[in-house]
């Protein structure tokens, strides 16, 4: 007697943690259409229960008045025949499964995945302003109390010739590679796909994007330097 399979075979691919825009998003489901032969259902996963049919409604949906902007989860699907292909990003994954692939079916797959290859992976949720500056206010606390203890010899013993300490020559250095090992460790393991349903044209450049945080970054690096080469100046105490 043959042996019944009562779940199709899949094959799942992991597409990365890939940053894509409203025109990434439309190819996406431009590759699963046209290999499905014109079927798509798009699922935006909002409060609304909204659902597509077509890659020109991403921009249908984000004419709606209450749309986000970046969309937390997206699936995209579609069918031909016994084979489903399935392109689903989460908060925590983009993963694209086939049900009874053939080897049309895995050449848009491919597609998919060269496509969020290009667009760029490595990114990591929004890190609140408040967060970010409490961060960097311990950086600087923890550097003071680094200078003061590091000179606290030179300031009950000076030496005939008072040179700044390396410590203090330093600091912009130490406070940098602080903040950065620190950002690193917290949000390294929570990287995520980032999905927005927006030109790319429209988006604001690297700069003015992060420039409070740079603004910011150099005042601390400047205060960590000057207040290292005034710890190092203090009189001869007794």
């Amino acid at each position: 007697m043959p042996l019944e399979h009562r779940r199709a075979p899949e094959e799942a691919t992991d597409l990365g943690i890939p940053r894509l825009y409203r025109e990434g998003l439309t190819q996406i489901a431009t590759i699963v259409r046209d290999e499905c032969a014109g079927d798509l259902a798009i699922d935006f996963h909002d409060n609304l229960d909204t659902t597509g049919t077509a890659p020109g409604d991403f921009l249908t949906f984000s004419a709606q008045s209450d749309a986000p902007e970046l969309l937390n989860r997206l699936t995209l699907t579609g069918n031909r025949g016994d084979t489903t292909i399935t392109v689903d990003f989460t908060p925590w994954e983009a993963r694209a499964t086939v049900s009874n692939p053939d080897n049309s079916a895995r050449g848009a797959v491919t597609q998919i995945q060269d496509l969020c290859r290009k667009s760029g992976s490595r990114t990591r949720p929004r890190i609140s302003w408040p967060r970010r500056g409490s961060v960097m206010f311990a950086t600087g606390l923890a550097l003071i109390a680094f200078v003061v203890v590091a000179n606290y010899h030179r300031v009950l013993s000076p030496p005939a010739n008072p040179r700044p300490p390396v410590v203090a020559l330093f600091a912009p250095l130490i406070v940098g590679v602080a903040a950065g090992v620190w950002e690193g460790w917290n949000h390294g393991s929570r990287l995520a796909p980032i999905l927005i349903n927006a030109p790319r044209a429209e988006r604001p450049t690297h700069w003015q994007k992060h420039q409070p945080t740079y603004i910011a970054s150099t005042i601390s690096l400047l205060v960590g330097g000057a207040i290292g080469y005034v710890v190092n100046q203090l009189p001869r105490v007794g």
